[in-house]
């Protein structure tokens, strides 16, 4: 997964890009949750916003993109067939949620960029 920031560092852009459909593995759902999970924001009539107290630039918003013709084709169905019995697609629910969760509580807005198909995964992010 792919990042990428703004000059002034206040928009970050997540590219969910997995060729060919643009399914996301387990692995990437929970990169996402981690990065959206990293982003704070200090609440406070004082606090300085241009800068996360280390020299970064405060990320103010994120947009979530993805290349190719559609936005995101749902899980990775090649991974949920690998595993046995049921544990694929509950890796995957598990996944699915704790990345919408992060979404959902993430500390700025999260806007998706969404072209062609969206499908799975790509409408629950459109839910939020």
């Amino acid at each position: 997964m792919k990042t990428k920031r703004s000059k002034d560092g206040k928009i970050l852009e997540i590219d969910l890009s997995s060729p060919p459909v643009n399914a996301l593995s387990s692995k990437d759902l929970h990169e996402l949750a981690s990065i959206l999970n990293s982003i704070m924001v200090q609440a406070s009539e004082d606090y300085d916003y241009s800068t996360d107290g280390d020299g970064d630039m405060r990320t103010c918003v994120v947009i979530l993109s993805a290349s190719g013709r559609g936005f995101n084709a749902g899980g990775d169905l090649k991974e949920i067939e690998s595993f046995q019995n049921h544990v694929g697609i509950m890796r995957q629910c598990v996944a699915s949620a704790r990345a919408c969760g992060s979404i959902a509580n993430c500390a700025v807005p999260v806007i998706a960029a969404i072209q062609g198909y969206c499908i799975g995964f790509g409408i629950l992010i459109v839910g939020f």
